[in-house]
């Protein structure tokens, strides 16, 4: 098993095996990024018997690729109903609130964090025009000095300490830190919110085909996925895996939110490369300067100020990925008792 810190490190994955009978999850978006480079190229050979007019076969051939659709997610605000107002809540704009001052996380990445900023502003979450990622990554600036800390897996111990009160994040992970604390909730933000779905994929030119395969069929049976999501907390896209999971989990409105609800959010997709480095060097600017420069584009100090940002991220995701292992393990233990 190969853990991925980040998504320009699949290229090297797949290099590396993509001549063995290796499985690999990715997001939707990575996904497009791979099809795109002709890394997965393999369509779903339906078997003679399918039903082509299934809902959930249709997420098996998501974008005429291998089984898919492990996992669906979606963001969402966090709050905790201790410390937040009732009337504050139903805006990604509570990120904005200056009544919660030093209680509000943000994320740590630049897709996520400019996504919000692009919905709150009225902008598509896949603009790729750098006047809308330039106004985004000015939004976000001007969040800057409410935000606690930007962060990720660090959420956990954050909220569930109510050392922040206020954050974005995926549902699956709630789910796992409202165990801990009680008086975490959630909400849809009005403007919109991003839908992802994690997809098994297997390289174009793998040798064991047949086996990958195999292993992505175990893992989309019913009673297989049913345990899993159980245990992972997320969603599951196979509608009779739910007979196999805890009845509350099944009935979640958070992992499974009604058709209205969904209707509001959109996916990523895959921008192009000038849109991604636009988005990146806005970023730095966002988390290391008061202010943007002139042209948005990055000088010699911060691309070694980038190039530290991101190692420094890479190691502290690494330990906290581990921890996120340990905890999850801990959840299954006692899902199992």
């Amino acid at each position: 098993i190969y853990n991925v810190a980040e998504e320009n490190e699949l290229d090297r994955i797949f290099e590396a095996f993509s001549d063995s009978g290796y499985t690999v999850f990715v997001s939707d978006n990575n996904m497009n990024i791979l099809k795109s480079n002709g890394e997965i190229t393999a369509v779903l050979e339906m078997d003679e018997n399918d039903d082509d007019d299934d809902d959930d076969k249709k997420h098996r051939t998501f974008f005429e690729l291998l089984p898919t659709s492990d996992l669906k997610s979606n963001e969402f605000g966090l709050f905790s109903d201790k410390y937040v107002d009732e009337e504050d809540i139903g805006s990604w704009d509570l990120l904005w609130n200056e009544k919660y001052s030093g209680k509000i996380l943000m994320f740590d990445n630049p897709r996520d964090a400019f996504a919000i900023a692009e919905s709150l502003l009225g902008f598509d979450i896949n603009t790729e025009y750098p006047a809308d990622l330039r106004a985004s990554a000015q939004k976000l600036l001007e969040q800057k000095p409410l935000v606690q800390a930007y962060v990720m897996d660090q959420i956990y111990d954050k909220m569930e300490r109510e050392e922040a009160w206020i954050a974005p994040y995926y549902a699956g992970d709630f789910m796992m830190m409202v165990e801990e604390n009680e008086h975490l909730q959630y909400y849809f933000p009005k403007e919109g919110f991003n839908l992802f779905i994690d997809a098994m994929v297997v390289p174009r030119n793998a040798q064991n085909k047949a086996g990958a395969e195999a292993y992505i069929n175990f893992l989309c049976d019913p009673a297989i996925s049913g345990e899993n999501m159980d245990y992972l907390g997320y969603s599951t896209p196979e509608t009779e895996a739910k007979q196999y999971m805890d009845e509350e989990t099944a009935n979640s409105p958070i992992a499974y939110p009604s058709q209205e609800v969904l209707a509001n959010g959109g996916s990523f997709l895959n921008l192009d490369v000038s849109a991604n480095q636009e988005m990146d060097a806005l970023w730095l600017q966002v988390k290391t300067m008061g202010s943007l420069d002139s042209y948005g584009h990055v000088n010699g100090f911060e691309i070694w100020a980038m190039a530290l940002l991101f190692v420094g991220l890479a190691v502290y995701l690494t330990a906290h990925r581990i921890r996120r292992r340990r905890r999850i393990a801990q959840r299954c233990a006692k899902w199992k008792t």
